[in-house]
């Protein structure tokens, strides 16, 4: 996937009806444009800092879109009186994108690089594992032993 940018028209494409006609109704919050534009400037901010490499400014991995939606989404409903369309789903959705982007920052999930770019890291990956040494009295070990003798 490559990536893209992210604005209002993709955030309102999410909305549900609800969500879409508290917009249309002009429920005190007319700053979809500057919501979508720090979500992805927060999003390139966790993929800085995971030290993964950058594309086009203004655009994030389209792996990351939904990622957007959730964020972008909590703030517009947040923003509204009382919070009155920001369910528990809604939530649950934005701490998921959080903890998504958390992982990004300490490379415990990838992100897609931009076009014509390599990994900065091993052939073995960022996974986040550590490598373990058995040792001679490990169970796992004696089994291996066991099918070479």
């Amino acid at each position: 996937m490559a990536w893209t940018t992210f604005t209002s028209a993709d955030l309102l494409a999410a909305f549900s009806a609800d969500e879409r006609d508290a917009y249309q109704r002009g429920a005190g919050v007319d700053n979809l444009d500057a919501i979508c534009a720090n979500t992805v400037e927060e999003i390139r901010q966790a993929i800085r800092r995971g030290d993964y490499a950058l594309d086009v400014a203004g655009t994030i991995p389209a792996g990351q879109k939904a990622s957007a939606i959730a964020i972008a989404r909590y703030r517009f409903l947040n923003g509204l009186p009382l919070g009155t369309l920001l369910t528990q789903t809604r939530v649950d959705e934005y701490k998921a994108a959080q903890d998504d982007l958390a992982k990004i920052a300490i490379q415990k999930a990838a992100v897609e690089l931009p076009a014509g770019t390599t990994a900065a890291f091993s052939a073995a990956g960022n996974s986040g594992t550590i490598p373990k040494v058995l040792m001679r009295t490990d169970p796992s070990s004696s089994s291996s032993s066991s099918s070479s003798s």
